[in-house]
């Protein structure tokens, strides 16, 4: 019966003796998600590595402009 109503699109489940009502509500305020949890790990990682920003910009510089002058003309 449960697959049956799952499958047509109801909010169905089996339970077996006592279920706590945040159970049945499907109710996951208390959980840290997952995907949170993932971004902050990121976070403090990129935070402890050392900074290669220097080394990046000395690495890659803009080229002087051209000068746009007639050698031929004085």
């Amino acid at each position: 019966l449960v697959s049956l109503l799952t499958g047509v699109g109801y909010d169905a489940y089996c339970v077996m003796g006592y279920a706590p009502k945040d159970v049945t509500m499907a109710d996951q305020e208390q959980l840290i998600c997952p995907i949170l949890e993932e971004e902050e790990r990121v976070r403090r990682e990129e935070a402890n590595r050392p900074k290669k920003v220097v080394e990046e910009a000395l690495k890659y510089k803009i080229k002087p402009a051209l000068k746009l002058e007639s050698q031929f003309v004085a």
